[in-house]
């Protein structure tokens, strides 16, 4: 069951710090859509490449994870009756972390169906994960601590 304003720590507080690479996207919460949210990772994390700070493998696929999860359940949970609404997700590379935020106008996240594997899948991709309604809006915030990768990570 997930409350308003729930928060998932991590190991360590959350610090983040100057900004290194930022991707911003805005989408219809419909299913068919999520592609976009897919392209906008590849984005941001190109353009972590090219700030010289990128994201390590390992810590890839537990962000696409989460962040998928979290706009599916946007979509199908908050968003399903609401005509016209849209996602947006802002992706934000720190030099320790990468934050994601989501914002939608749906209905609020009162309760989770404790059998979803959804925001289960996700609690476990990232280190802080925090859910809040602002007025008319929800608002979604995820970070996974990252660190900068060495060569020995491989592949980047």
């Amino acid at each position: 069951m997930l409350r308003p304003n729930e928060v998932v720590p991590g190991p360590r507080v959350h610090a983040p710090g100057r900004v290194l690479a930022a991707t911003v996207v805005r989408f219809a919460a419909r299913p068919e859509r999520l592609a976009e949210l897919h392209a906008a990772f590849d984005d941001f994390f190109a353009a972590a490449k090219v700030a010289h700070t990128p994201v390590r493998a390992a810590d890839r696929a537990p962000l696409v994870t989460a962040g998928v999860e979290i706009a599916t359940n946007i979509i199908v949970h908050a968003c399903r009756e609401v005509p016209d609404s849209e996602v947006g997700v802002s992706l934000t590379r720190f030099a320790h972390s990468v934050e994601i935020a989501f914002e939608d106008v749906g209905v609020p996240y009162v309760v989770v169906e404790a059998t979803g594997r959804g925001l289960r899948l996700a609690r476990a991709s990232v280190h802080l994960l925090q859910y809040r309604r602002d007025g008319s809006i929800n608002r979604w915030h995820l970070v996974r601590d990252t660190g900068l990768p060495a060569p020995e990570d491989g592949e980047w």
